[in-house]
């Protein structure tokens, strides 16, 4: 489930000034793991608000082969803010370029092309951060990549992506 733009008020202190700050957030929620079936290595999941008022979340539940798993699933926010459900045959991810992890050795696909043919979209995503990689081996028992990305295409934006099960199979772990 993702709720986007919403409005968002609050306070930072910074070297012991506080700062009023207000935007706009995104709450995505996971609701379980339970689709990490047979097969599944890992998952890439995309959030992006896009400049002309259309917000994207998208996640490609990765199998073996790195084909993606029939319960991929996303949805597409209007500008009115009616949410559309999409499929798996509604949406192409391809990565366009690749990076390799100096800390775990795990390469990463780090930039791509999501379109949605149905929908007008075609978009190039680029990582603002190249080694965003996390070692979550001591908590999570998971090291991942998450990252702010900047898009440009049919629609400029702005998101974010997490990128799992490069640094070993999730399968059978969840």
């Amino acid at each position: 489930m993702s709720w986007t733009r919403l409005a968002v008020t609050g306070a930072l202190e910074v070297g012991g000034s506080r700062i009023a700050v207000d935007g706009a957030a995104w709450f995505d929620h996971e609701w379980g793991t339970s689709q990490l079936g047979e097969g599944v290595v890992g998952w890439d999941w995309f959030s992006l608000r896009l400049g002309d008022g259309r917000d994207l979340m998208v996640y490609r539940l990765r199998r073996g082969d790195g084909t993606a798993d029939p319960f991929s699933s996303g949805s597409l926010v209007t500008s009115s803010g009616e949410v559309i459900n999409l499929s798996p045959g509604d949406v192409v991810v391809e990565p366009t370029d690749f990076w390799t992890s100096e800390g775990s050795g795990a390469t990463y696909p780090s930039g791509w092309r999501i379109r949605l043919p149905g929908h007008a979209i075609d978009l190039e995503l680029r990582p603002l951060v190249l080694d965003a990689e996390v070692d979550g081996s001591r908590t999570t028992g998971v090291v991942y990549w998450e990252g702010p990305v900047a898009a440009i295409g049919s629609a400029s934006g702005e998101g974010y992506v997490e990128l799992t099960g490069y640094a070993g199979s999730l399968e059978g772990r969840f």
